[in-house]
């Protein structure tokens, strides 16, 4: 098995590696600091455990961060077809619908 090094593949996996530490450090934000303000429409007068969310909408967050760096690593042994995009954007897709209908458990 080559690793796949043309110049187009590594740009791809830098910039997947990047959005994972990017991703990554806001869920830290929001789960460990308490940044709940960082979550997307966050209402203080509407949210009941504020602490909860954090817990929460953070670590899915750093799960979706975690997310890129397989599929970014993956880039260098497997082809970046319209299959792999699709699984990608899948599984993106699903893990923001965990966080937006489960983080509806804190508010009123």
């Amino acid at each position: 098995m080559t690793l796949r090094t043309d110049p187009e593949t590594l740009l791809a996996v830098g910039i997947m590696l990047a959005s994972a530490a990017f991703v990554g450090y806001l869920g830290y934000r929001i789960r460990y600091r308490g940044d709940v303000h960082l979550v997307a429409g966050y209402d203080a007068d509407r949210v009941t455990d504020a602490a909860g969310l954090a817990d929460f909408a953070g670590g899915v967050t750093i799960a979706l961060g975690a997310l890129h760096v397989p599929i970014g690593l993956s880039l260098l042994v497997a082809p970046a077809d319209a299959r792999f995009w699709t699984a990608y954007t899948l599984m993106l897709v699903g893990g923001v619908g965990v966080l937006s209908v489960g983080s509806s458990r804190y508010a009123e």
